[in-house]
């Protein structure tokens, strides 16, 4: 069996994406804006920004990946877990981080490569969706409220185990002990009934 059917679905995809890949420019600017075929967070079409400059070829997200994420509830600068993702998914792409945009240069010959590495790592990034849900994102935001015991030199017990009046125990992130009492502390996303009642036993709910 010959592999003609594999070459013409290559052609056509070749096909495809010229035919859906459109180009702009603003002439005020001098940057060009490609809109390409492939979806990005809102299920729009992700766009990247290039110029000409300076003999080298620059290539932005805008910051638009960042900023969507944003939108959504995931903050990837702030926790160091999100933020080592984050850094490993630019290292594979080559990718810069200049505040939020994601920037990359190239010349002509290596264009192709450097847009597809862009593309890649904007649609790989906006994955991180995934952090918005509630089971993801509890491990992590527990971590931020760790990071920011420690940035204010808090002393803290991790995972303390509670009595409560009715003799069961339960699990809190955090205890942190006072000269008279102590203050024990859960934190969820979202707060909803079931876990409402951890201020029965006195303790402190953070919510993101």
């Amino acid at each position: 069996m010959n592999n003609n059917w594999l070459n013409n679905s290559i052609k056509e995809y070749y096909n495809w994406l010229c035919d859906t890949t459109q180009i702009a420019e603003n002439k005020e600017t001098g940057w060009y804006v490609i809109t390409t075929p492939f979806v990005g967070l809102f299920n729009d079409n992700i766009e990247i920004y290039t110029k000409f400059e300076n003999g080298k070829i620059l290539l932005s997200d805008d910051g638009r990946t960042l900023s969507n994420l944003e939108l959504v509830g995931v903050t990837l600068l702030r926790s160091p877990k999100r933020k080592e993702w984050l850094d490993m998914i630019l290292l594979n792409y080559g990718i810069k981080l200049n505040n939020k945009e994601l920037l990359t240069e190239g010349t002509e010959k290596d264009f192709i490569q450097k847009k597809h590495n862009l593309v890649s790592a904007i649609s790989e990034i906006s994955e991180m969706e995934v952090l918005s849900t509630p089971n993801t994102i509890s491990s992590i935001f527990r971590e931020d409220v760790k990071n920011f015991f420690e940035e204010q030199k808090i002393i803290y017990t991790p995972q303390f185990i509670a009595k409560g009046s009715t003799g069961l125990e339960f699990t809190f992130d955090f205890q942190i002990a006072k000269k008279e009492k102590e203050i024990v502390i859960k934190s969820f996303d979202p707060l909803n009934k079931s876990n409402v009642l951890f201020f029965y036993l006195g303790g402190m709910i953070l919510k993101r």
